[in-house]
């Protein structure tokens, strides 16, 4: 279809692959369909690209690896980005008379195709023939067959879904946990050392600002290997809703591949930036393993500049990592030794509890986490000064044309759920509350973004 993968990124992890990937046919439906995109290729991966006319402008691919191979053929392979850089790879021209420069076992599709994933796989692009099997570690073996991705929300007030489908409201300002994922140890390659276990420790913080604590500010740590202060950093504030990355001083980040590398110089995994449609900007959270890149979790964000700001993680990996996973979003009874949201007091609109999450809170100002001095100076110019006043009532007739604003955007498409009306319902109510409590038609509209969200 048009602009099927257009700005978007693809990484092929599994290594030693063959791969065709025809960006369309010079028609007006295909046109750019693989323009401004991103293929990374790892461990001796050969891509065929078929491009037409204008189908690849801009596209580039990157090899992370050694010994990846990139051929291209059709009149928009001029159009191909060939700037050089440490992971830039050129395309090659295909020989006269090779149909199949990359062998003639090969994943293939009559057209480009992408998923939320942005790491689309073989079989679920409908190839023609099957992929080869994954190469699963010993110590994913035991959930390799797991069936679905956990998923959780922050919105709105905030209204927090955590990753087992609890949902509850935070009625504090501040900075909080909201998502860390640590003690995981992984096998990375070494330079120095052949291979070496780390120990992972991805975090996410969030600040959340006003009488009515609407998400602010959003940060991402890498602190693996036992680092106190983190590695990477990166960084998005409502002021701008612009990613911004610490390497080593504070720069704008589009579309990006950001390596998480030790003193030793080994990659330890990766900050994954990427667009989506509406140039939304999402971060995947990779770790390194003895097999490549495997996706920990991605992280979703619908931001409105000068107002707030909605997020959701999604955990791409067996249902075992969420046994190292705390903060906010965290399976009740793990988000914290002996706390849990059975203890929170009811909110009193027939859907939702209100905690303190007094854990999770950090009295570290924005800086001593990892966070930028532009950002923290944006948050205490947005922090209410003393005690705020949180809940606030709407009339009869102010509520029914709230749930107007909200039921409008609940209306357009949303994915599939095992029970819509229930989630319609919490929607509903915390959609009202943040109309109510000020926040404007733009809570209905970020709220509903998050959730459409597959």
């Amino acid at each position: 279809g048009k602009e099927t993968c257009k700005a978007s990124s693809q990484f092929i992890f599994q290594g030693n692959e063959k791969v065709k990937m025809t960006c369309g046919m010079p028609t007006v439906d295909s046109a750019g369909t693989c323009a401004e995109a991103r293929i990374g290729l790892h461990q001796d991966t050969c891509l065929h690209l078929v491009c037409e006319d204008n189908t690849c402008t801009d596209l580039t691919v990157m090899n992370y690896t050694s010994g990846s191979t990139c051929y291209c053929e059709g009149t928009g392979c001029a159009n191909i980005n060939m700037a050089t850089g440490p992971t830039n790879l050129k395309c090659l021209e295909v020989p006269n008379g090779n149909a199949n420069p990359c062998g003639a076992s090969i994943c293939s599709k009559s057209a480009a195709c992408c998923d939320d994933e942005v790491s689309p796989s073989c079989g679920s692009c409908g190839c023609n023939s099957p992929p080869p099997a994954p190469v699963v570690r010993s110590e994913d073996a035991t959930a390799a067959s797991r069936t679905s991705a956990a998923v959780a929300n922050v919105a709105g007030d905030p209204h927090i879904t955590t990753l087992d489908g609890k949902h509850y409201t935070l009625l504090r300002q501040g900075s909080f946990l909201m998502w860390a994922f640590s003690g995981y140890e992984t096998t990375v390659p070494s330079a120095t050392h052949g291979m070496k276990k780390v120990p992972m420790d991805f975090e996410i913080f969030t600040h959340y600002s006003g009488s009515t604590s609407f998400t602010k500010a959003i940060l991402l740590l890498d602190k693996s290997n036992g680092l106190k202060t983190p590695r990477q950093a990166l960084e998005l504030t409502s002021l701008d809703c612009i990613w911004r990355a610490k390497t080593p001083s504070w720069r704008d980040v589009g579309t990006e591949f950001l390596q998480l590398r030790d003193a030793d110089g080994d990659s330890l995994g990766a900050f994954n930036v990427s667009k989506s449609l509406g140039n939304h900007q999402n971060v995947q959270l990779l770790m390194k393993t003895e097999n490549g890149y495997r996706k920990i979790a991605n992280v979703f964000v619908r931001c409105q500049p000068g107002s707030h700001m909605a997020a959701k993680v999604k955990m791409l990996s067996p249902k075992t990592d969420l046994d190292f996973v705390r903060g906010e979003v965290a399976p009740d009874g793990q988000r914290f030794p002996g706390h849990s949201l059975g203890s929170a007091s009811k909110l009193g609109l027939g859907v939702s509890f209100v905690a303190q999450d007094t854990e999770f809170s950090t009295s570290s100002e924005w800086t001593a986490l990892g966070g930028s001095e532009d950002a923290a100076t944006y948050l205490k110019e947005v922090d209410t000064q003393g005690p705020g006043t949180f809940l606030k009532q709407c009339s009869n007739e102010e509520q029914q044309e709230a749930e107007k604003i909200c039921n409008k955007h609940w209306a357009k498409p949303l994915p599939e759920v095992e029970d819509a009306s229930a989630s319609h319902a919490i929607f509903l109510a915390d959609c009202v509350y943040d109309i109510c409590a000020g926040a404007g038609e733009v809570a209905a509209q970020l709220t509903a973004e998050i959730m459409r969200i597959d």
